[in-house]
């Protein structure tokens, strides 16, 4: 700016957009924090175990911001997946979807310790019902498989997710919809 002639009005702009910069990015954290604590508020989840996982809530509530406007420019053609990526912005929406993907942590935490029919069961129930929660989620795992997509934007979506759970995740998404699709 020392190197710039800058009048005051154009100096007023600049601070003006600075702040609001800062106010959006403070806005951001605020909005990750608030979530955070109504996931300690939901009754029936454990305190230490969401401690366990915090760290990766924390990541995938701040990471979201920026997946779904790279969504957004993927998708820009396909009305109906738009018409679900924009769901995303609605506060209810994203409570409903953070209680579901904090169970689904910990139906797959359980799957993995137990390795048992019950615990993968509660598994596909939970992907049943952020199935019919958020439809799209198949085209997102679709995303997995498109190497020119994983290329440009893994750097957003490579989550702290330990590896026997992003394993899991992904087979068991996989086979969620395989077997819907032998089903249909």
């Amino acid at each position: 700016m020392t190197n710039q002639k800058f009048n005051n009005r154009e100096l007023l702009q600049v601070q003006k957009q600075l702040i609001e910069k800062k106010q959006s990015d403070l806005n951001d954290k605020l909005e990750v924090i608030t979530r955070m604590e109504r996931l300690y508020n939901i009754e029936g989840i454990s305190e230490e175990e969401l401690n366990d996982f915090a760290f990766i809530m924390l990541d995938l509530f701040r990471r979201e911001k920026s997946q779904i406007q790279i969504w957004e420019e993927h998708f820009t053609d396909d009305k109906e997946i738009m018409k679900q990526i924009n769901l995303l912005h609605d506060p209810v929406y994203k409570e409903k979807m953070d209680r579901e993907i904090w169970y689904l942590i910990q139906a797959i935490r359980n799957a993995i310790h137990y390795n048992d029919a019950t615990s993968r069961k509660k598994v596909q129930e939970i992907l049943y019902e952020m199935n019919n929660l958020f439809p799209a989620s198949r085209n997102f795992l679709n995303l997995v498989d498109d190497e020119h997509f994983l290329a440009k934007y893994n750097h957003e979506f490579t989550n702290y997710f330990p590896e026997n759970i992003a394993s899991y995740i992904y087979k068991e998404l996989k086979t969620y919809y395989d077997d819907n699709d032998n089903n249909e």
